[in-house]
């Protein structure tokens, strides 16, 4: 938005286009955001949904070939986190739509 609005001010284009632009950009933002609201399938489609990495102690190979990453990977993200190396207190681990490593403890009560 920024860009466009600055096209205007230096006047390298009219202000009324500048503004259509913006305009445009503004309101399919919102749209869509509209859209992820009351249809959660959109929302799955436009953010993605997390992929389970790891679970019950073994690494689901199918899902890390789909997020790119191999195991040394999620260790190490699993390491940076947990300050531990034991996967065995460790439920699950997920790659979040963000791209972050998330991990579930198991329960211990």
């Amino acid at each position: 938005m920024g860009a466009i609005s600055s096209q205007g001010i230096v006047g390298n284009a009219g202000v009324i286009p500048v503004l259509a632009a913006g305009l445009t950009i503004a309101s399919t933002h919102r749209l869509v955001s509209i859209c992820q609201i009351f249809f959660p399938r959109f929302h799955g489609f436009i953010q993605g949904e997390k992929i389970l990495l790891y679970e019950k102690g073994k690494f689901i190979k199918k899902n890390m070939v789909r997020a790119s990453v191999c195991k040394e990977d999620i260790l190490r993200e699993f390491r940076l986190r947990s300050s531990t190396d034991d996967l065995e207190a460790i439920k699950s681990i997920s790659m979040e739509t963000s791209g972050e490593i998330s991990t579930v403890r198991n329960d211990t009560k």
